[in-house]
Formats: C-alpha cells, sequence, structure tokens
C-alpha cells in the first residue's frame, strides 16, 4: 500500500516536473504559430498578394484616353456571399468578358457595427456578388436588416443568397430592368417560404441590387431596389446617388424604411459607368462618408478589399452601424 502511495506521489512529481519544463514550450509554439496564422490574414499580406493594382493614397483621376489599368489580383468567383453577424469579412477580384475589351474589379465588405459588437448582438448586414461568363453579367446585391427585429441579420443573408440563386437561375437573358419585380417578389416569397408566414413580424430587410454588362465603353447598368439601401456612381469629380429612398427633408432621425418580405416593389434606374467609373452599393448612412469629399479622392482607383474595409470601418465609433459595401471599378 505504501509502495503504492510512493509511485504515485513520484508520478504527480515527475508530471508537475514535465509540466513546469515543457509550458514555456508549449506556449511559445501556440502563440508563434498563432502570429504566424495571423500574418496569412494581415492587410499588408494581403497587398502583397494584390501586386500590381494602383493603390495610392491620394490619386489623380484617370487620363483620359489612357489605357486600362493592370490588375493583378484573383478572379471573382462565380458567386460571392458575405455578412457581419459576427465579424468583419472582405473580398473581391475580377471580372470580364474573355477579350477583356472591359474588365470590372469588385470589391466587397460586411462589417459588424460599434453599437452591435458593444452590445454582443449580431450584425445585420449582407452583400454578395455573382459573375455569370455566358452572358457577360455581374450582379452586386447588398442588403440591411432592420434593427428593430431580431431576426433580421439571418433574413438579410438570406435574401442576398436568394437574389443571387434566381439570378443564375434565370431563362434566358432578360435583363435586370425585365426581370427584377419577378425577382424581388421570389426573393421575399422565398423569406416566407423559409421563415414561416410570420417573419414580417420577427425580420426584415431591405434589398438593392445592380446588374452591369461591359462592353467597349465602359458597362452598361440597372440598379433596383426597396428601402433605404443606397447606390452611388462616380464617374467624375463627385457622387451621383442613382438609387435612394430618402424623403426629401430628411434629417438623419427617421428610421422607417421599405423592407422585403412586406414591401417587393423595386425602384429602377438605369444609366451606363464609364472606363474609370465606380458603381458602389451601399447600406443607409454611407452617403456621410462621401459628404467631405475624401472618398472622391480615395476611391477614385481601385483597392484591395483590405483598404476598401479600411475606408468604410471607423474602428473608433463605438456606436457605428453595420456596413455593407459592394464597389465595382469599371476598368
Amino acid at each position: 500500500m505504501i509502495t503504492r502511495q510512493i509511485a504515485v506521489a513520484l508520478f504527480s512529481m515527475s508530471a508537475l516536473v514535465a509540466l513546469i519544463l515543457l509550458g514555456p514550450l508549449v506556449y511559445y509554439a501556440t502563440h508563434h504559430w498563432r502570429r504566424s496564422e495571423m500574418a496569412v490574414l494581415n492587410p499588408v499580406t494581403v497587398a502583397e498578394v494584390t501586386r500590381g493594382m494602383p493603390l495610392p493614397r491620394n490619386p489623380p483621376g484617370p487620363a483620359a484616353g489612357s489605357a486600362p489599368t493592370t490588375l493583378d489580383c484573383p478572379r471573382l468567383p462565380r458567386q460571392l456571399v458575405l455578412d457581419c453577424r459576427w465579424h468583419v469579412s472582405h473580398t473581391g477580384g475580377w471580372c470580364g468578358p474573355p477579350d477583356r475589351r472591359s474588365r470590372m474589379l469588385v470589391g466587397a465588405v460586411a462589417a459588424r457595427g460599434g453599437m452591435h459588437a458593444a452590445m454582443d448582438q449580431e450584425g445585420q448586414d449582407a452583400v454578395g456578388a455573382a459573375w455569370d461568363p455566358a452572358t457577360g453579367r455581374l450582379l452586386t446585391v447588398v442588403a440591411d436588416g432592420l434593427g428593430s427585429l431580431p431576426d433580421s441579420g439571418v433574413v438579410a443573408v438570406n435574401a442576398v443568397q436568394a437574389a443571387l440563386y434566381l439570378w443564375a437561375k434565370r431563362t434566358g437573358e432578360e435583363p435586370l430592368h425585365e426581370l427584377g419585380d419577378l425577382l424581388f417578389r421570389r426573393v421575399a416569397q422565398g423569406l416566407e417560404a423559409s421563415f414561416g408566414a410570420g417573419v414580417a413580424q420577427r425580420g426584415g430587410t431591405t434589398l438593392v441590387a445592380a446588374e452591369l454588362v461591359p462592353d467597349e465603353g465602359g458597362a452598361t447598368v440597372t440598379v433596383q431596389g426597396v428601402g433605404d439601401s443606397e447606390a452611388w456612381l462616380l464617374a467624375g469629380d463627385e457622387w451621383e446617388p442613382v438609387h435612394h429612398e430618402r424623403p426629401a427633408g430628411f434629417d438623419g432621425n427617421d428610421n422607417a424604411t421599405r423592407d422585403l418580405p412586406g414591401d417587393p416593389r423595386p425602384r429602377t434606374w438605369t444609366g451606363r459607368v464609364p472606363h474609370g467609373g465606380l458603381l458602389l452599393l451601399a447600406t443607409d448612412g454611407f452617403a456621410g462618408r462621401m459628404a467631405s469629399g475624401r472618398s472622391n479622392e480615395w476611391m477614385r482607383r481601385p483597392l484591395t478589399p483590405a483598404d476598401l474595409a479600411r475606408e468604410i470601418i471607423d474602428v473608433k465609433d463605438t456606436y457605428s452601424d453595420d456596413s455593407g459595401v459592394v464597389a465595382v471599378w469599371v476598368d
């Protein structure tokens, strides 16, 4: 009995000594691995991977008749969806027809705001994009879940996924201005089918979508939207709002907006983005960032997704709202 107790004691002492000796080594290895893993995700590394993209801090406007900028970055996947329910996410890539007569660089960011983070709540914005090589069309989508309803985050993500899926599965080559009314109704019906007939009492979302078709002069664009998410065009020195639903005299204090699935009737705008221009979809509130004029210079030339995120997110603002943005530079 005594021998067994001595053996147990010796084993315990050996384990303690091993822990003391090996503990720092294990900590160092683990800590070093985490630092190495973080380095892969560091924005500096992203910039290195996308070397060749023009990233000046205060770039001049594109010179008339200048050659297209070489975009040394990954090809855009056929479809992407980002949400910010518990994190910040960003990605992007280029797309365009095989002859490269006009290419488009897409940057997408979804970021949980300081207010939701401080309250340990889900972010409620989602963004997405899809490229159809068969028809040479790009669809970008932004959704802003209603903050007053608890399930709005997951509703926004599902609305983006549904819009991209329905657009990709359309028959023929119907442009968005012909397909849009049906697409928005189908998205609303899909939300009700997925979450139940009472979903409008638990969650809702805005939805704005833009279809771009590149050509030799830039790209033709159709924008459709429901609610106060926005679409902006930067083709010279000034931003032009091409979709918003702010009423006259809006002072920023009224949060009421149309939303899905409650009101699936989109408003439509059609136009063009010239070479060197930018079309940007964003959740509400982005207009304030443009008022200073800083974004005019900063965003005129293509940004990496990481730099786009830094432009959009104010990490010092603990009361900030969620942000969802998809930017398309036409090169």
